[in-house]
């Protein structure tokens, strides 16, 4: 084929690719442009909203830090005042950390019931930090560990006591304490037996589970001496009692006795007064 005919044939291909590209703009070239303009927005829209809580958050945190050094200082109502308002208007993560730190300030100043109700409410709240949330649910657990049933207190800590938590030694610690209140010593005794053969666990946690064993054994041992006192006493009491009735007994038997003394001289006066009569006649 010559050169004139090669070039003749890529002209016509050329020319049919742009009569394609001419006929495919006036089909889709509205729905190409629309898409762009969409697709302009939607990059311009996220990007305003990246600014917009990128802006949201250094307010937030300003305004947190804000708080804090007030609660440090000399001015605490207004700490507590600006961390309500961050944990009502600020943005999720800093919302939550206001919340905690609420709830640290009403745990210190002996609210409980206000503590355990903003707690509760990190602990449930899905959307917050795994940290926090989990961190929530060990304090829930803590400040009610002296009210609550061993079963409640199981339930609370069992899952934040596994091996992937984070707070498992926190949590294993506080089931010990929980097992020790109600006097259950053997969960008490493995749990913090348990705390000392593991290497990681904080030293000063370990100190803190030796100190808690030795309460334990003294409290078994008071236990079982108290039972073997009590088994001792019994057949003691026993015998107060039996030596009573044997007491009473000789008592009846007594005034029986006295009775009959008492009774022999009057007939024998009665017979002396009967002779005096029998001589006088």
């Amino acid at each position: 084929m010559s050169e004139d005919s090669e070039a003749f044939i890529r002209e016509i291909e050329e020319e049919v690719r742009r009569e394609r590209l001419t006929n495919l703009w006036k089909q889709y070239g509205s729905l190409f442009l629309g898409g762009l303009a969409a697709l302009v927005v939607v990059v311009g829209g996220w990007q305003w909203y990246t600014v917009y809580q990128l802006d949201r958050t250094q307010t937030a945190g300003a305004q947190f830090q804000e708080a804090v050094q007030l609660l440090e200082g000399k001015k605490k109502p207004d700490g507590l005042a600006g961390l309500e308002q961050i944990a009502k208007e600020g943005t999720p993560g800093y919302a939550t950390l206001a919340k905690l730190r609420l709830a640290a300030e009403h745990r210190e100043a002996g609210k409980s019931d206000e503590a355990v109700a903003l707690y509760t409410e990190i602990a449930g709240n899905t959307s917050a930090d795994r940290l926090l949330s989990s961190f929530a649910s060990l304090q829930v657990a803590s400040l009610k560990i002296d009210n609550g049933t061993w079963t409640e207190a199981e339930n609370r800590l069992n899952e934040l006591a596994n091996e992937s938590s984070p707070w498992r030694y926190t949590a294993r610690e506080l089931l010990g304490l929980a097992a020790f209140k109600h006097k259950r010593w053997a969960d008490a005794r493995q749990t913090y037996a348990g705390l000392l053969s593991d290497q990681q666990v904080p030293q000063t946690m370990k100190q803190r589970a030796q100190v808690a064993l030795a309460l334990i054994t003294r409290e078994e041992a008071s236990t079982k001496s108290g039972t073997k006192s009590e088994k001792a006493a019994k057949p003691d009491a026993a015998k107060t009692d039996l030596k009573k009735d044997k007491s009473a007994g000789n008592g009846d038997k007594s005034t029986a006795g006295g009775a009959e003394a008492k009774s022999t001289p009057a007939s024998s006066s009665g017979a002396g007064a009967k002779n005096d009569a029998t001589k006088s006649k």
